[in-house]
């Protein structure tokens, strides 16, 4: 559509039908806002943890919309007089990821809902961010018929700040989980540890080290495929192959359809046992990409939509499941700035093998093969040394009711000083806001489920008083 517009058709020299400039220049615009996607999710995830969901969703889609007018409304009247195109096009290549980053972040907190359902909404929500690429078919179709591309955004941000003001309103009528970082009951779990000024320490723990070094090379790999796709493809065959390569790019975000079979595996395997599975995955697409057949390859590419799909849910089910959803966005945020600036390496790696290698992409698949083992590595150290239940296969469902606090659980009818000695350690565990009561979000921040806390909140008020605690005991 860019070049439909003439963007940077001005670099075309008359000789050059293809207009190689032109392509360079939008390919760096691409470029930009794919690096900026990744860089700036810590600084996202930070924001979310402490400003809210709420807070977090507002940025998101105030970002999406300025970057969506400096994306695609350059040739219309309402773009700001004097800017140039390439200016227009960085600012939007820059703004737009980060606000798309900030709405993709938020949506995993959902699950905390959700308990029972986690995965297969963890799963969901990792397929179909990928599955939304279709959207830009739609759009085409649109552009192709002749609305123009400031008429397109304008829709878009209406379509946004619609769907934006309804997640805001969601978040404000259901409770926001708690920032609390008290005691915890197990404090072995990672979900216990403190999260340092900067809510950074749970990095410095084997769990993320072993899940980054995992999603290092796996992350790299699966956009190296993207990356190579075409070129690959074009190299299998001296027919054209465009037929194979459109049917390839579809089949890439129908992984979505993986997600009841991507839920099955995770719920069923746990932690590093979902980790495993994606490594035996990648073997195997990766195993068929030395088969120099097309229709080979087809079948390679849908296996890759699954290990895709795999990939991305088990590691944002690894972070929920072990690190909690206080820090959530620090944790992701964190992981996917560092991972994705090894996306760097993927256009030299396509170079290497095209100008080094005469075209031949055999070399570059055996290595991807060789880092596989690299990886698995540490997941194998992970499910022998790490101490959280849920990469071992256990307790695979978040914010299941737990054992109830000991404070709760403790039969004191004939006491009630000893029940007053209870409320107190209870309110110096939970009471984030020091007001004398334990709020739902509190309650749930503390990392338990709200079965007990329904039986304790006999007024419905969301609020656990000293009265309602004591009434309590004095049932059991």
């Amino acid at each position: 559509m860019f070049k439909q517009e003439g963007y940077y058709s001005d670099e075309c020299s008359k000789s050059d039908d293809l207009c190689t400039a032109q392509t360079d220049s939008l390919e760096t615009i691409y470029t930009i806002a794919s690096v900026c996607a990744e860089v700036c999710a810590i600084f996202v995830g930070i924001f979310q943890d402490s400003a809210g969901l709420r807070s977090s969703v507002a940025m998101g889609c105030t970002n999406v919309c300025v970057g969506l007018y400096f994306m695609l409304c350059y040739n219309s009247p309402i773009m700001i007089p004097g800017l140039s195109l390439s200016t227009s096009l960085t600012l939007g290549a820059v703004i737009l990821p980060c606000g798309s980053m900030a709405l993709f972040q938020h949506a995993f907190q959902t699950v905390a809902f959700f308990p029972k359902s986690n995965v297969i909404i963890i799963a969901l929500i990792s397929t179909l961010y990928d599955a939304s690429s279709l959207v830009f078919v739609l759009i085409k179709l649109v552009y192709d018929a002749g609305v123009s591309l400031h008429a397109i955004a304008i829709a878009l941000i209406v379509m946004c700040i619609a769907i934006c003001v309804a997640m805001v309103y969601l978040w404000s009528i259901i409770p926001k989980l708690s920032q609390n970082t008290g005691s915890k009951p197990d404090e072995r779990l990672l979900k216990s540890k403190e999260f340092g000024t900067f809510g950074f320490s749970q990095t410095c723990t084997l769990e993320f080290a072993c899940v980054l070094a995992f999603m290092a090379v796996n992350m790299t790999r699966s956009n190296l495929y993207l990356g190579m796709l075409s070129p690959f493809f074009d190299s299998l065959s001296t027919i054209d192959t465009t037929t194979y390569i459109t049917i390839a790019t579809f089949m890439v975000p129908a992984g979505c359809l993986f997600t009841p079979v991507v839920d099955m595996t995770i719920s069923k395997l746990g932690g590093a046992g979902a980790l495993g599975m994606v490594h035996l995955v990648g073997a195997i697409y990766s195993g068929l990409n030395l088969v120099p057949v097309l229709w080979v390859q087809l079948v390679a590419t849908g296996l890759y939509g699954y290990y895709r799909a795999l990939l991305f849910s088990a590691v944002s089910a690894f972070n929920v499941n072990v690190f909690g959803f206080k820090s959530l966005g620090r944790i992701n945020g964190v992981m996917y700035t560092s991972t994705g600036l090894f996306s760097l390496l993927i256009g030299p790696s396509i170079s290497w093998a095209q100008e080094q290698c005469d075209n031949d992409f055999t070399a570059l698949n055996l290595i991807q093969l060789g880092f596989l083992a690299f990886s698995m590595a540490f997941v194998v150290a992970l499910y022998y040394n790490s101490v959280e239940p849920w990469v071992k296969g256990k307790n695979a469902i978040v914010l299941e009711d737990k054992p109830v606090p000991s404070q709760v659980g403790r039969i004191m009818t004939a006491d009630p000083e000893a029940a007053l000695g209870d409320w107190k350690e209870l309110l110096s565990q939970m009471d984030a806001n020091d007001n004398g009561e334990i709020s739902r979000e509190e309650w749930i921040g503390s990392g338990y489920g709200t079965t007990t806390f329904a039986q304790i909140d006999t007024n419905g008020d969301g609020r656990i008083t000293m009265d309602e605690f004591q009434q309590y005991k004095g049932q059991m």
